[in-house]
């Protein structure tokens, strides 16, 4: 059941409660934060979409390691239905790193100051949709030349099904995701072969009532 609805009047849609949104104040948006993963990520909890900073300390810049207008909530005034939410990382990761964030990471995206579990599972079931791809040659040691491809966003964004119920957040509601790694080893050699940079991404339909 679509959350916005025709209205009677050119130019306009309806909430179910009967509120108005004006065409020009709806929009579709990709919002995205990312965190640093340990090599050897262990019992840490990180998470997504709450704060400035990463795990390490270090802090994000905007626009290349997030895009949030707020953190942890819908801004006062809009309303997000979320159509997708899912994990990407940046092409070039060797591909045992990528399996081993897909294979081993349990996502959980929580709302309404973690009370409401929306999504959980492992990463592998929760592809962004749109995918970054990366290709790696390695020579040396046993291995001559090896080339493999690794895309956290498989399958494509045309092969996935869509949600039969999109995520509906209204302003002020409180958002944010959890990624661990059960299993994990917690030293040295861990399970990447580096830090890994790992992004959340949402894509949103944002809009806002008319007051």
């Amino acid at each position: 059941m679509p959350l916005l609805t025709a209205s009677k009047t050119r130019g306009e849609f309806l909430l179910p409660s009967g509120q108005v949104i004006k065409v020009e104040d709806v929009s579709q948006q990709v919002y995205y934060d990312s965190d640093l993963i340990a090599l050897a990520p262990g019992a840490t909890d990180y998470v997504f979409c709450r704060n400035a900073n990463f795990s390490t300390g270090a802090l994000k810049l905007q626009g290349i390691d997030y895009n949030l207008p707020e953190w942890g909530r819908v801004p006062t005034g809009w309303y997000y239905e979320v159509i997708t939410a899912g994990f990407f990382v940046q092409a070039g990761i060797p591909s045992f790193d990528l399996q081993a964030i897909v294979n081993r990471g349990y996502m959980r995206f929580l709302t309404g100051g973690g009370q409401k579990t929306e999504q959980d599972g492992l990463l592998m079931l929760y592809p962004f949709g749109v995918g970054i791809g990366g290709g790696i040659a390695l020579d040396g040691g046993m291995v001559a030349n090896e080339a493999s491809f690794g895309n956290i966003g498989s399958p494509a964004s045309a092969s996935i099904a869509p949600n039969k119920f999109n995520i509906d957040l209204p302003e002020m509601t409180s958002f944010e995701t959890h990624v661990t790694f059960p299993g994990a080893p917690s030293v040295a050699p861990g399970i990447l072969s580096a830090i890994t940079q790992l992004y959340f991404a949402m894509k949103v339909n944002r809009f806002r009532p008319v007051q």
